[in-house]
Order: C-alpha cells, then sequence, then structure tokens
C-alpha cells in the first residue's frame, strides 16, 4: 500500500467513525407521564388531603393539616430524587460530551502534526498531506456539528448547574413555607427539572 493509499484509508476510517459517532444521538423520553413530576408532583394523596384541608376553611383539625404536610414531604423527596435522576443523566452526557470533544481535538492535533511533519519529507506524497490537512482543518466544523447534534459540554453543564440550584433553593422554600409554599416550591422544581433533564 502507497502514501496516497494510507492516506485516504486513513480519511475514510475517521469519516466512517465521525459519522457512526454522530449518529447515536438519544432522544428525550417524556419527563413528565410515570414519573413523580406528573401533576406538579403531587400524589393522589396528597391532593385528597390538600382538598380536605381547603374545603374546610382554615377550621381542618391539627392533625389533617398535619398529615397534608408529611404526605407534601414524602411527595417532594420523590420530585428531589427525580430531579437527582436528571442530574445524574446530565452529568453522564457531560462526560460523554467532553470525551467526543477532546477526541475531535486530539484527531484534528495529531492530523494537523502528522501533516506538517510529513510535508518536510520529499517522499511523501501530496495526497496524504491534503487528507491530513482536510482532517485537521475539519476539527473545527466536526466541532460545531457535535454541539448542534446534542453533544456540547458547555449546555450539559448548564443544565446541571441550573438544577442542582433549583434544589438547594427549593428544599428550603418547601421547608420554611405553609402549604401553599410548599405545593408552589414543588411545581417550580418540577417545572425546572422537566426544562432542564
Amino acid at each position: 500500500m502507497n502514501q496516497s493509499q494510507r492516506g485516504r484509508l486513513l480519511a475514510l476510517c475517521f469519516a466512517g467513525a465521525l459519522s457512526a459517532g454522530c449518529s447515536t444521538v438519544e432522544r428525550r423520553a417524556d419527563a413528565i407521564v410515570g414519573t413523580p413530576f406528573q401533576n406538579g408532583g403531587l400524589s393522589t394523596k396528597s391532593r385528597e388531603l390538600l382538598q380536605t384541608v381547603e374545603a374546610m376553611k382554615g377550621t381542618a383539625p391539627q392533625n389533617v393539616v398535619q398529615d397534608a404536610k408529611n404526605q407534601l414531604a414524602l411527595d417532594f423527596s420523590s420530585v428531589v430524587a427525580q430531579c437527582k435522576e436528571s442530574l445524574d443523566s446530565n452529568d453522564s452526557k457531560l462526560q460523554r460530551s467532553n470525551n467526543w470533544a477532546l477526541g475531535a481535538s486530539i484527531v484534528g492535533l495529531i492530523a494537523g502534526i502528522g501533516g506538517s511533519a510529513l510535508s518536510a519529507q520529499a517522499s511523501v506524497s501530496k495526497s496524504t498531506i491534503a487528507a491530513l490537512s482536510g482532517i485537521a482543518g475539519g476539527t473545527n466544523s466536526l466541532q460545531n456539528q457535535l454541539k448542534q447534534s446534542g453533544y456540547d459540554p458547555v449546555e450539559y453543564a448548564k443544565r446541571s448547574t441550573t438544577i442542582r440550584e433549583a434544589i438547594l433553593t427549593k428544599t428550603k422554600e418547601f421547608q420554611e413555607g405553609d402549604l401553599e409554599r410548599q405545593q408552589a416550591a414543588m411545581r417550580d422544581l418540577v417545572a425546572t427539572c422537566v426544562a432542564y433533564s
């Protein structure tokens, strides 16, 4: 196999590996139905207890109000656990997208260095040098395509940060609030986790 054929084979292998990797972008499943996010985080039992408290318009016995608070706390815990699953999923995607970005950078760097080094040798064919230079030059386009295809590490880092901050903020609001504020904190946390999962 001569230098020209090796250069073409290298370029073909590189393009095939990239197209195979780029086609595996995951589609996001529905993040609400069948999860604690459904119905704003409220379980059927919580809805029933809250309806009872509301129907009594401030005259509900303390034990009924406490039962509602206890059930809301269980629901909130389920929502936080689901948010942590979203966070773990984002962190996993962040790691994978970092690996893709690093891999593309390394391939571009090696191709650029290889093309430069080989251009100094008279025995190397121009097509090999052109192939390596093309790979090195195409790395930026590849990285932009990876970002547009859902492999943007910056986006996943932002999502994870937003979810973490929401968990901290809404947990504090939930702990300090009455029944209405607790429900609002839970709805807000559900909205954030669904939007950024």
